[in-house]
């Protein structure tokens, strides 16, 4: 007995900590400002995307993918945060996915002295409210987003102010 206690306390305590590190539901602003760690890399956990797999690995049926990412979330600022490089995306199932609502409600994402090279095109695009998009000092997204005939402008082109500059 005590060892299947033990198993249903780790299990909840595993799933206790799940829980604390999804993002809270109703937070309205995100900022960061001068993180100097060594975080190179935004993932999916950032945004509260997980597959079964991600929550147990021991599972063997195909992942589902759920999603329960800021929901209330109206700005968010990424600013002096000189090592991040890659902001990963969600993938195009997800993108497509009527189920899946990630950040619904933001208006405002600004972007400041990062080295990103390339934006989440999917996830801007499911983030249907974005009304303002700004990068600053940023010189690969500059570099890249440059040129409005570039092939990756299409995907901004629904948001109705984008700020640039270097």
């Amino acid at each position: 007995m005590a060892k299947i206690r033990r198993t249903d306390e780790a299990k909840s305590m595993r799933n206790g900590v799940m829980e604390a590190l999804q993002p809270p539901p109703y937070l309205s602003s995100l900022s960061t400002d001068s993180y100097q760690g060594k975080c190179q890399f935004l993932g999916r956990e950032f945004l509260g995307i997980a597959t079964s797999e991600d929550i147990n690995p021991s599972l063997s049926s195909p992942s589902s993918t759920s999603a329960i990412g800021f929901l209330k979330l109206k700005l968010l600022v990424i600013f002096r945060c000189p090592k991040l490089k890659e902001w990963e995306d969600i993938t195009v199932q997800e993108g497509e996915s009527a189920i899946m609502s990630i950040m619904p409600c933001l208006k405002q994402l600004d972007i400041g002295e990062c080295d990103l090279t390339v934006l989440p095109h999917r996830l801007i695009r499911k983030a249907t409210s974005l009304e303002t998009l700004s990068f600053h000092d940023c010189n690969r997204l500059v570099e890249h987003y440059d040129n409005q005939e570039c092939s990756d402008w299409m995907f901004l082109s629904h948001i109705p102010n984008i700020e640039v500059s270097n």
